[in-house]
């Protein structure tokens, strides 16, 4: 009845807390109160066969609610942006019972028994709040989607309207629905999409004004910077943001000073910065003429061909960039796709 039930629940919130729904509290309240009379009882086995029909139960719950929103959690779903929030916040909540009844389950004389545990319950509950993170950014990225969608030229964004009119009544919704940890989550998303549709438009205009092209990047470097800051750490936003940074300096570095940032990018972003996403960025610089960038192109190729070196003498086998450097390396790969 409580699953068939959650499936039309209706979130709620307590004071200015976040969204929720009572499933996890009405649950576990009935977990909760059979594993206590089973450790009263002092039997051991009872508890541990208690737990067994709680983890059935919960294995049911996941893969009701799963396939729930798998099935109508997507952009064209039918379930509400607010019950995918709520719902978020309940994984939550969910962790932290599963293991309130593993430690009373656990509370035997004599110690308690490993199988007494919900601990693979509650990692299923993580990955499902991983479904309903990706599920919310979708959700909440469409207005981006749809004004970056047509390839013109970072020219043509109207940053202002981008940031008060989409980008702060997202943040200030997430700051109001979703619990801290995943809210920071949610939004650290949102700004890897924005990036990735930003430099999508950087690149699909090779004809722009490399000097109106560079200040415009610089302006909106600074106004992303100030719409997210507060809401990721401000370390991890400037290393997110530097890729807009890296695009400027490539458009406005001579030869022999990009040659050298070459080598730093390489190592920043790893394997992903190659010779495909230099040229991508090159060829958007009306101020150099054909030979000129043949030029720079084959310079930075000598660059990457020595870090590349560096790398294979080193042993490097993997990327050395960090999981930051990582999602701003994805967007200048995928913009280049």
């Amino acid at each position: 009845y409580l699953i068939k039930n959650e499936a039309h629940a209706v979130p709620f919130r307590e004071g200015d807390g976040p969204l929720q729904t009572t499933a996890p509290v009405d649950l576990f309240r009935l977990f909760a109160d059979q594993v206590a009379t089973a450790s009263r009882i002092k039997e051991p086995v009872l508890t541990v066969k208690v737990v067994e029909v709680c983890r059935a139960v919960v294995a049911t719950y996941q893969q009701t609610m799963r396939e729930l929103f798998i099935r109508q959690g997507g952009p064209d779903g039918s379930l509400d942006l607010e019950y995918l929030e709520a719902q978020l916040n309940n994984t939550s909540l969910f962790v932290e019972k599963c293991r309130e009844i593993t430690k009373l389950s656990q509370l035997q004389e004599g110690g308690a028994m490993e199988v007494a545990t919900l601990k693979e319950e509650a990692q299923k509950f993580n990955s499902i709040a991983m479904i309903l993170k990706c599920q919310i950014v979708s959700r909440f990225c469409r207005p981006v989607d749809e004004l970056m969608k047509k390839k013109r030229g970072v020219g043509h964004i109207n940053t202002e309207n981008l940031v008060s009119g989409i980008l702060l009544p997202i943040l200030t919704q997430i700051d109001e629905d979703i619990l801290p940890g995943y809210g920071t989550k949610v939004v650290d998303s949102i700004l890897d999409r924005v990036l990735l549709r930003y430099v999508k438009q950087i690149l699909s205009r090779g004809d722009a004004d490399v000097t109106k092209l560079h200040s415009k990047i610089v302006s909106d470097y600074k106004a992303l910077g100030r719409t997210f800051d507060g809401s990721i750490p401000r370390d991890r936003l400037m290393k997110k943001l530097a890729v807009l940074q890296d695009i400027s300096a490539i458009l406005t570095t001579d030869a022999t000073g990009l040659a050298l940032k070459v080598t730093d990018f390489r190592k920043k972003y790893g394997r992903g910065f190659n010779l495909a996403v230099l040229k991508c960025i090159v060829f958007l610089r009306s101020d150099l003429g054909t030979q000129s960038k043949s030029e720079y192109i084959e310079i930075c190729q000598h660059a990457l061909q020595a870090a590349e070196k560096m790398e294979a003498s080193a042993g490097a086998r993997q990327s050395v960039a960090q999981s930051v450097a990582e999602s701003a390396v994805s967007t200048l790969s995928r913009a280049t796709s």
